[in-house]
């Protein structure tokens, strides 16, 4: 399953586990996938940071989604879903 898990929080856990679950029925992507593609761009995100569960929760399972699968630079909120191209993604 994802990857941090096992270091976050029960909040943090159950959140990203509802961004997959958004990933696969949205973008119609496996789980393997949607799992990826949530560990590579939490790679670099500050999990230990006593706020973290705030900072993830300010926002909805969806907007993760959304950024993580589009990127936020594609402004995916903004514009028609049909002129949007994810991002690369590529199993390891």
């Amino acid at each position: 399953m994802i990857e941090h898990c096992s270091w976050i929080s029960d909040f943090a856990r159950d959140y990203f586990c509802e961004i997959v679950k958004y990933m696969v029925a949205e973008f119609g992507i496996t789980e393997e996938e949607a799992i990826g593609r949530v560990n590579y761009e939490t790679s670099h995100w500050d999990i230990y940071n006593p706020n973290f569960d705030d900072m993830l929760g300010h926002e909805e399972p969806a907007y993760w989604a959304h950024n993580i699968y589009y990127g936020h630079n594609s402004h995916w909120w903004r514009v028609s879903r049909e002129t949007l191209e994810p991002l690369p993604w590529r199993k390891d």
